[in-house]
């Protein structure tokens, strides 16, 4: 059965080729776009298994870990991040003034307190602390000053008259429309003249990303342990126009970029490549090619009875490390409910 936004419900396998998988004989998968509402269809036992980024949601699983047991995954994590389209024509996105200005401008710990609880460690580049690349320090603005940010957009103006307009992009949930409400408040007062908000639904925001349609957006992305797995992300061959499918969501064409990621695929000493990826955060801090948040932690909290979700069994009998691959994920051809 399957009917879109409301459920998808799939049937055990008898012949799948890993037995004695799967273990459960059904199993339906209900999308629910908001987080703090897939918090509370845990609670009420709509549902018996949710995975989360909200940091609300996490803080109170964490202090109900008999009610409801969670387990956590930070390795190799995703940043939550401000993407941005650094080479729209007639955007002035294009310019680094503007887009260092929108970082300037916005202050990411007051959004980890207020609206995250204090959760969060804040990001000032692409790469986790587990990450190859990872660096204390990029050069990316580390607390707002919103005179700088100011003076960089007065800059601008000078140079370009004429109104100074932005869309952030960002989706249905309330806890995003807050921090893009939040987000709107510090451009404006910085010299953009008028910042508007387009909430887009769940379903159409990814083919939104894909196409290019859009200034500011809401993001997040680049899990990983290695530099090569963001190069379809970053490298311009992965930036057609807009209206094109690209995985480099941002259109980011710097040959500078470009350079690091063909080298760092085609080396194999390794110390080498973590001057590579250091060197690309440098790179990103420098050209404000994205507004860093924080770094993500999923949280997969479910009912007492159900088990087996840090399990996936590779072919020699091992298991794979608990969220490998596409940050957040967990396998449900392992998962088993106590009866």
């Amino acid at each position: 059965d399957y009917r879109p936004g409301e459920v998808f419900s799939m049937t055990k396998n008898p012949d799948y080729w890993n037995a004695p998988y799967p273990y459960l004989d059904a199993i339906e998968f209900r999308p629910i776009a908001d987080g703090l509402n897939r918090r509370d269809a845990l609670k009420s036992g709509t549902v018996d298994l949710i995975h989360t980024t909200n940091a609300e949601s996490i803080l109170e699983f964490r202090d109900n870990p008999d009610e409801f047991p969670m387990v956590e995954i930070t390795n190799n994590a995703e940043t939550a991040y401000t993407l941005l389209h650094a080479t729209q024509e007639g955007s002035p996105l294009t310019d680094v003034r503007i887009r260092c200005a929108l970082a300037w401008a916005s202050d990411e710990q007051l959004l980890i307190d207020t609206i995250g609880g204090g959760l969060n460690q804040i990001a000032y580049g692409p790469f986790s602390p587990t990450q190859v690349g990872y660096l204390e320090s990029t050069g990316f603005p580390e607390a707002q000053d919103m005179a700088k940010a100011q003076e960089l957009i007065a800059e601008y103006k000078a140079e370009f008259p004429g109104p100074l307009s932005l869309s952030l992009a960002t989706t249905t949930d309330q806890t995003n429309l807050t921090i893009a409400q939040q987000q709107q408040q510090w451009w404006t007062e910085a010299g953009i003249d008028e910042v508007t908000i387009d909430q887009i639904d769940q379903a159409n925001y990814i083919v939104t990303a894909l196409l290019g349609n859009f200034q500011v957006f809401q993001w997040r992305n680049h899990g990983g342990f290695d530099l090569d797995q963001q190069y379809i992300w970053w490298h311009s061959k992965a930036a057609p126009p807009v209206g094109e499918l690209a995985l480099n969501f941002g259109r980011i064409r710097d040959p500078q970029l470009d350079a690091l990621l063909d080298e760092n695929r085609a080396s194999t000493d390794a110390a080498r490549k973590k001057e590579i990826a250091e060197e690309v955060n440098l790179l990103f801090g420098t050209q404000c090619y994205d507004i860093w948040g924080s770094y993500t932690i999923w949280g997969v909290a479910g009912k007492p009875s159900v088990h087996g979700v840090t399990l996936f069994p590779l072919p020699d009998g091992s298991n794979a490390p608990f969220g490998a691959g596409f940050a957040g994920t967990f396998y449900p051809m392992t998962l088993w409910v106590e009866q």
